[in-house]
Formats: C-alpha cells, sequence, structure tokens
C-alpha cells in the first residue's frame, strides 16, 4: 500500500468553549490549547490536584456508559467522542484539552460546535510526519447484533448501517470517506438520539442528567422530538461516534470500516483489537523505525502495519 505522507497538525490559537455535561448535568469549560510535534493529544482536568494528564490512545480507553471514556490511575475525562471526531477528520494530531470536570459538554448533542470552535482558532501545521496505521488484512469483531469489520483502504471510510424494527427509526445508512469537506457536510451536524422508551431507565442509571430536546433526539412512537437536519441523521450520528471512537487509535487511520449496529462498546473492542496487532510487531513496521509498543498485552489479532 503506498505510503502517503501527511503533516503534523495543532491549533494556531486557543478557543474556549463550555456546556453542560450529557450525563453528570454539570456546567463544564474546555480549552483547545496548541501543543508541539508528537505532544498526540491530552486532557488535563484543571479541576484536580496537581491537573493530571490523560493522553488519548487505547492504553487509556476504557468502558464508558453510553460514551467514550479515558482514564489513567490518577484522573479520567469521558464522552470525549464529538471533538475527536472533529480532531481526526481535520487532521489535528496535537492538542492540550483543559477540562474543568470529568465530562465533556454536550453542546447541541452534535459535533458542529466542536468544528466551530476549531475552525475559530485555526489549523497550523506543526514540525514532523503524522503517523498512520494502515489495516492490511481484515478485523472482524462481533458483539450480538453488532457487527464491525475493518479493511484494507487506501483512506480511511466509513460505512454505518442503523437497524431498527422501529415503526419511524426504520434502517438507514450512512457512508462517507473521511476528509474535512465531506466531514462537514455529512456528520458533523448530526446530533446524538435516544429512544422514548429509554429515557426513565437513563435518568434511573443516574445518566443522562443533561440531556434535554436542545442537545439530543428522542424517537417517539410516532415522530422525532425535533425535525431531523438529514433524512439519516440516526445513521450518520452513529458514524460520527465510531470515528470519534476510532479516533482513539491515536494515529491516523487507513481501513474502510464497515459497521452493522455500531455502538461504543464494540467499536472500543474494533480499536484495541486493531492496535493489539500492532503491538504484535511486524517487519514492516520495524524497518520503518519503529518499534511496537503498548500497555496492553498483544492476543493473537491479524496484523496491521503502522507507518
Amino acid at each position: 500500500m503506498a505510503s502517503e505522507k501527511f503533516p503534523q497538525q495543532t491549533l494556531q490559537c486557543a478557543v474556549t468553549v463550555s456546556g453542560v455535561a450529557l450525563h453528570s448535568g454539570v456546567d463544564v469549560e474546555v480549552t483547545l490549547h496548541p501543543a508541539p510535534r508528537d505532544h498526540g493529544i491530552r486532557f488535563r482536568r484543571i479541576d484536580l490536584a496537581d491537573a493530571p494528564e490523560i493522553a488519548v490512545g487505547p492504553q487509556t480507553l476504557e468502558a464508558g456508559q453510553r460514551c467514550t471514556a479515558l482514564r489513567n490511575p490518577s484522573a479520567g475525562v469521558r464522552t470525549v467522542e464529538h471533538l475527536l471526531a472533529v480532531t481526526y477528520a481535520l487532521g489535528i494530531d496535537n492538542l492540550l484539552i483543559d477540562i474543568s470536570a470529568e465530562e465533556m459538554p454536550i453542546l447541541d448533542g452534535s459535533a458542529a460546535p466542536w468544528l466551530a470552535a476549531v475552525d475559530s482558532a485555526g489549523i497550523a501545521a506543526c514540525d514532523g510526519e503524522a503517523r498512520v496505521i494502515d489495516v492490511v488484512e481484515p478485523v472482524l469483531v462481533s458483539v450480538g447484533e453488532t457487527h464491525l469489520l475493518a479493511l484494507p483502504s487506501p483512506q480511511l471510510r466509513v460505512s454505518a448501517a442503523s437497524v431498527t424494527a422501529h415503526p419511524v427509526a426504520g434502517s438507514q445508512a450512512a457512508d462517507i470517506i473521511v476528509t474535512p469537506e465531506r466531514f462537514r457536510s455529512t456528520l458533523a451536524t448530526a446530533r446524538t438520539f435516544c429512544y422514548l422508551e429509554e429515557v426513565e431507565a437513563l435518568r434511573a442509571a443516574g445518566l443522562a442528567r443533561g440531556g434535554s430536546l436542545e442537545n439530543a433526539i428522542v424517537v417517539m412512537p410516532d415522530g422525532y422530538s425535533s425535525p431531523l437536519r438529514m433524512p439519516n441523521e440516526l445513521a450518520a450520528h452513529k458514524a460520527l461516534d465510531l470515528l470519534g471512537d476510532l479516533a482513539t487509535l491515536g494515529l491516523r487511520l487507513r481501513a474502510h470500516v464497515v459497521a452493522v449496529k455500531p455502538g461504543h462498546a464494540a467499536n472500543q473492542q474494533l480499536v484495541k483489537a486493531i492496535w493489539s496487532q500492532y503491538c504484535c510487531g511486524q517487519s514492516e513496521s520495524l524497518k520503518e523505525g519503529i518499534a511496537p509498543s503498548c500497555g496492553m498485552e498483544a492476543d493473537n489479532h491479524r496484523p496491521v502495519t503502522v507507518r
């Protein structure tokens, strides 16, 4: 596979966003800061003593309830998927993110406010080349009715199907070759959603305390709580979340990821399977001077290479 090279990127200046967290319901402020080459993307919990940092990567990825969460021994952060989808789609490799609580704000339920914030700050090149994972053989993850398949591809393509028997939602699909332009036009504005019958259970579980009709679509037996922004908005949001979860690899990815009924838990298993293959160590990776290293045990998945 051709090894196209990309420059690392960061922001031109800092930008601050504030809002209510979806699950905890607390007010939170987030500031995105430029960072130097090879810094990666890190969250800094400025509400905690010593302001611990959490790096974005499979080593810190943990199962979250209805969200994507990152945690190290000293701190955690959750509901990071919408911002990470933006950073991935726009090719931002280095960023320091100050956050005043554990959970990111939900804003309008989509990635559009994060996109607007990044646009207002501007993007700047860093010295150095971005690191890219190439999937060279199929990777399959199945969890119940959820199936995810990563296939070799010269660029990242995400195809997601939201399949239900619901009389309103039905089945929808979204398919995107991930570029900044396509992300803006097809995924960025797709909002999070839930079904009416889930609301009471979510609240009982201590979730969705900050949820409202201003930041989520509720799918009801006879319609939606607000008009859809696009005919396939539910599937587009599933693809958006999947992209944010893939961004937790911490490197750029070249693969075609096909997902049927994706969800955060299965998405994260796919991320860890791809990373585990990388950690197995491939001769091609070693020829590139990259020593496989990770904080989890490698199992016997098929290989991917890092360029």
